[in-house]
């Protein structure tokens, strides 16, 4: 990245690297522009960089400080909400999606909204929530659900191929009732 980047080249910048699996070095370039000028977007950028390396305490700290800077920007919550969710901390991830659908309501939201109320065996408040997922964006919401299945639960081999088919079943069955 140049020099002379203007901060929204950064933070695209730093979004492909992420979408590349570059996190580590996500995370310098992060530390390098926050020594320049604090930011939301950045904390939540390295936070995010730092959780996919399994940095899960640094990356609390992170959206800790995104939150503070940036209180009412719902990508911060929703990323901060990811963490939780993959921590299998399902009420907090489910607290901070509400919070982040609250000032920006969006299908990924939503879907996500509705994956958690699953892992919660909240049948009917997950069905809601996937069907207003749909109301937004049908074609969006269905590509996510297999996205979602297949990057965090089909080759995850922490979780056990009985509560992978379980879950897959009631998604591929909240999906057809949609």
């Amino acid at each position: 990245m140049a020099a002379d980047a203007t901060f929204e080249q950064f933070i695209k910048d730093c979004n492909a690297l992420l979408s590349k699996g570059k996190f580590t070095e996500v995370a310098e370039l992060c530390d390098r522009q926050l020594k320049k000028d604090e930011s939301s977007a950045v904390w939540r950028l390295k936070g995010i960089a730092l959780q996919e390396i399994g940095k899960n305490t640094e990356a609390i700290t992170c959206f800790e400080n995104a939150l503070r800077l940036g209180k009412n920007d719902a990508d911060n919550y929703y990323a901060y909400g990811i963490l939780m969710l993959n921590s299998r901390e399902y009420e907090s991830a489910l607290f901070l999606f509400g919070i982040a659908n609250a000032f920006k309501p969006n299908a990924d939201t939503l879907f996500i909204i509705g994956i958690t109320d699953l892992m919660l065996e909240k049948e009917e408040d997950a069905a809601l929530a996937l069907r207003q997922a749909v109301a937004i964006d049908k074609e969006r919401t269905t590509s996510l659900a297999r996205e979602f299945f297949d990057k965090y639960y089909k080759n995850n081999k922490g979780i056990p191929d009985k509560d992978k088919m379980a879950l897959k079943a009631q998604i591929e069955r909240l999906t057809r009732s949609l």
